[in-house]
């Protein structure tokens, strides 16, 4: 998959223009502030219909813009050919189009644009809140599994539903039994999806680790495991209807005082457990901050292993600034991972000398200055 064009306009601090991208790896560099992180941003909607730096849509519009409007159009190649997709952005409000015709589902839309992406916030994966790795888990299965999103909107309504009956003054429990229906019909499906795909990375996901600890002897002893933890299971097993039915009406007086829904796969979490000198635990409380960073990454490569395995296509690779929370071993591992693919790659960076110092890797490198890309350096 490869992202030939792309035009924004609207966004963020950048100014409207048209950027093309003809080598396989692309470092944007310029100072904090100049527009950098919006490009990557502008590639992330057009992927997920989200940005990843935000969760209001509105926030990306550019206080400029003369009708309040932000559009980002891609052009993308892939194993199916090629397609224009374009995201309109107005008063909160989004339009999805694909080769200029509106798309009338969520489904439609996603795995049009595979990408995933490598930034400071996603490096906290490991030791950050649980709302990190449910993300994970969103954001790649809905690029390879156009029923994950159709499951996880329909329960998302729900829940938002169930949680309006629940903040009225007096709650009748009739009231709630439609919506927790609807959360088990849905939230069963996606638990049995988030359950399937961590089961199939954890063997990659540990391969990967001693990959990018190539160079020393103790990580190559060190082991990584994985767990689902999920409401909805019990020893790994799904629970029954009946179960969950039983489990969502014994919660439903703490839900009334709460006024919010306190049963359900929106409190899934990702249980990493790491092993180094003969101590297993939660590699939240026993990795080290480098360690967990490498597992992090561990975590991103295989989820890009996964797509690519799925869908027979490559997913893009978005480096967000990731430099300045890596030292040089895991610099250098992830290179490792980048020259050895033939993954498209867009870097951000400070430091215009970073990625193109690889002789290995076909770079071009754009610099950006208040929100244009002004000037091309290719790497001799």
């Amino acid at each position: 998959m490869i992202l030939q064009e792309l035009e924004v306009c609207g966004m963020r601090n950048l100014l409207p223009q048209r950027l093309t991208f003809p080598k396989r790896v692309t470092v944007i560099f310029g100072q904090n502030g100049q527009g950098k992180t919006s490009v990557l941003e502008a590639i992330f909607l057009l992927s997920q219909n989200r940005s990843f730096r935000t969760a209001q849509i509105r926030d990306v519009v550019s206080r400029n813009a003369d009708d309040g409007r932000a559009r980002v159009c891609g052009r993308v190649k892939s194993s199916l050919g090629e397609r224009e997709i374009t995201l309109e952005i107005q008063k909160g409000r989004r339009s999805l189009l694909l080769d200029g015709k509106k798309a009338e589902a969520a489904g439609q839309f996603f795995g049009q644009l595979r990408v995933v992406t490598f930034t400071p916030e996603e490096l906290q994966l490991v030791k950050g809140a649980p709302l990190l790795r449910r993300q994970f888990l969103d954001r790649t299965l809905s690029l390879v599994h156009p029923s994950y999103i159709f499951h996880l909107v329909h329960y998302q309504r729900a829940i938002k539903q169930r949680n309006a009956v629940l903040g009225k003054p007096a709650v009748r429990d009739e009231e709630l039994v439609p919506w927790e229906n609807l959360l088990i019909q849905h939230g069963k499906e996606i638990a049995l999806l988030r359950q399937s795909f961590l089961q199939s990375i954890g063997p990659s996901c540990e391969r990967f680790y001693r990959e990018l600890c190539e160079n020393s002897e103790v990580a190559q002893s060190e082991r990584v495991s994985l767990e689902y933890q999920s409401d909805f299971l019990e020893e790994a097993t799904l629970l029954s209807e009946d179960v969950l039915q039983s489990e969502f009406q014994k919660k439903r007086a703490q839900e009334k005082r709460l006024r919010s829904t306190q049963f359900g796969i929106h409190k899934d979490d990702i249980s990493i457990l790491f092993s180094c000198d003969e101590v297993t635990g939660p590699a939240r409380a026993i990795a080290s901050q480098g360690q967990t960073r490498t597992l992090a990454l561990a975590l991103k490569l295989s989820a890009i292993s996964y797509i690519q395995e799925i869908t027979q296509d490559l997913p893009i690779l978005l480096l967000d600034d990731v430099e300045s929370e890596l030292d040089a071993q895991r610099r250098e591992g992830l290179f490792r991972f980048l020259k050895n693919s033939e993954h498209q790659v867009l870097i951000t960076t400070t430091d215009p000398s970073w990625a193109p110092s690889h002789k290995e890797l076909d770079v071009e490198s754009l610099e950006i200055c208040a929100g244009l890309i002004k000037s091309r350096g290719e790497n001799d």
